[in-house]
């Protein structure tokens, strides 16, 4: 898959295909939905962020003139299937390829990367996004430095103080995290044991008296003013 990463040139992160309305192979080349790439500053402090929304797991089926959210059989839907994993970890691995070239050898400029990446934190296609594996939040490396601590990133979900907050979106009753942040070893700094601090993290689940449980058609909620994923 040849992506056109965030902020100009191109980069090859996985080489796929999707298939067309007549079931033809097309490669793909770019994300479905561009991430965006910005640097923030507030009292001296800069932040660069990252957010992405990465492949739906929502299959839509092509169709002459349009498209389909119904396969015409299940070889179809298999294939659609199987494509759309694909195309979520390409669009991660573009995202991750991205915060290396911005990470490698910056020791002073925190990187967050957020957004919706339809996908739980145990998914690779989320694993993919923390780089280095071996000093996740809560395990004994985490206050080890090491090698990798310059391109790693931690993910926030586990540092959500209430298991049962720790989620952002409910489909067909079940929930499930699909909205995540990761953030870099720089905002992390060492308190006055040594110990690294672990910010104060949680999911605004309840920020609409209770997040609707979503189906599989969209267009059941296209009039619909509050969103059906927590912030």
């Amino acid at each position: 898959m040849l992506f056109r990463p965030i902020g100009g040139g191109k980069v090859t992160a996985l080489d796929i295909h999707d298939i067309d309305a007549s079931g033809n192979s097309v490669p793909v080349t770019r994300m479905g939905r561009g991430a965006l790439s910005v640097k923030v500053t507030k009292d001296r402090l800069a932040i660069i962020l990252i957010t992405a929304h990465l492949k739906s797991k929502l299959l839509s089926f092509p169709r002459p003139g349009g498209s389909s959210f119904t396969p015409r059989n299940e070889e179809e839907r298999t294939q659609v299937a199987g494509i759309a994993l694909m195309k979520r970890m390409a669009e991660a691995a573009t995202v991750r390829i991205k915060a290396n070239a911005l990470l490698q050898a910056n020791s002073k400029t925190p990187l967050l990367v957020l957004g919706d990446f339809n996908d739980v934190p145990e998914a690779q296609t989320s694993l993919i996004l923390c780089g280095p594996t071996g000093s996740e939040l809560g395990t004994l490396g985490f206050n080890r430095p090491d090698t990798g601590d310059d391109v790693r990133l931690f993910n926030l979900a586990s540092a959500i103080a209430n298991p049962e907050r720790r989620y952002s979106r409910v489909h067909h009753g079940r929930r499930e995290l699909l909205d995540q942040i990761f953030a870099s070893e720089e905002l992390f700094p060492p308190g006055s044991d040594n110990s690294r601090q672990i910010p104060v993290v949680d999911n605004l689940v309840d920020f609409s008296a209770q997040l609707p449980s979503v189906g599989d058609n969209p267009g059941v909620r296209e009039d619909k003013v509050v969103p059906d994923h927590a912030p």
